[in-house]
């Protein structure tokens, strides 16, 4: 059985990533999306690393979790590797998107919307929208 707070960061990071998609997407608010974006890819890291190691990182830069997790879910080694300019947007997101006005756009929203699908799928095995 999985830890409760396990399952609550889980169910919180599918949460950002609907509010993402399914509203920030709709209304082209690709600064908001991008930043719940990564809200969900820290959760989704952060929680499998309480799993498996039974803590995390207390850090608001994605980057150090990445580099954990990678040490835990090999497998997800080739996605982040391929995708480190989809961190460093989402990492920007968190300050940028929210104080700075930053100016963001439907593509890097949308790769950076792909990544974290993908990476649901692959640290969790689970789809974060059900069709």
């Amino acid at each position: 059985m999985e830890h409760r707070l396990v399952q609550k960061m889980k169910e919180r990071g599918k949460h950002f990533y609907k509010v993402a998609t399914l509203f920030d997407k709709k209304n082209c608010r690709w600064d908001l999306g991008l930043f719940h974006l990564e809200q969900s890819l820290q959760l989704l890291t952060k929680s499998k690393l309480l799993e498996r190691v039974g803590d995390f990182p207390k850090t608001h830069n994605p980057k150090e979790p990445m580099q954990l997790l990678i040490k835990v879910v090999p497998t997800c080694k080739r996605l982040v590797d391929s995708n480190w300019s989809c961190i460093d947007v989402l990492e920007d997101s968190y300050i940028a998107s929210r104080y700075l006005g930053a100016d963001y756009g439907e593509r890097e929203f949308n790769e950076c919307e792909n990544f974290v699908r993908k990476m649901w799928k692959v640290v969790w095995n689970e789809r974060v929208l059900k069709s």
